[in-house]
């Protein structure tokens, strides 16, 4: 009887002990937040560069979007964004999005941005993967086109 005890208690133990592992299961649902102080959103990345025909070379710039109704169509398509478990490609964004709040703090979230398949967007520094709804990727796809013109 001892003995059924004491494997019992150590069957207990073990599973009791499995259960303090890793916490990266913990960022399913969880949402990105952003700030609802935004008073920038700086684009950089892929597709934003222009040829020079000075210095003969790709020129990166940055897209700066400063009117309320680009700010909040972003915004927008963060808060209307899924949450995204499972595999996804390893290729890097097309772009980062600087978020420059009134208190003049920032923080960055990466965008992939694509025509053909789901957009996703990832804060910098966290695991959160997130899944951009179809309307909202071309209303950015559509300010994007705009601003580099």
């Amino acid at each position: 009887m001892k003995k059924m005890g004491l494997i019992m208690f150590l069957f207990l133990l073990l599973f009791a002990l499995s259960g303090c592992g890793n916490d990266k299961g913990n960022s399913i649902g969880k949402k990105i937040q952003v700030s609802k102080n935004v008073s920038m959103i700086t684009l950089k990345g892929n597709g934003t560069a222009v040829y020079s025909e000075t210095e003969k070379r790709l020129i990166d710039r940055e897209i700066i979007l400063e009117e309320t109704e680009d700010i909040e169509v972003i915004i927008k398509a963060i808060e209307n964004s899924t949450s995204h478990s499972g595999p996804m490609t390893s290729e890097g964004e097309n772009f980062n999005l600087v978020f420059t709040n009134e208190d003049n703090t920032s923080e960055i979230i990466h965008l992939w941005l694509y025509s053909d398949r789901a957009s996703r967007i990832q804060k910098a520094n966290d695991e959160v993967i997130q899944i951009l709804n179809k309307e909202d990727a071309q209303n950015i796809s559509k300010i994007l086109a705009e601003k580099l013109l």
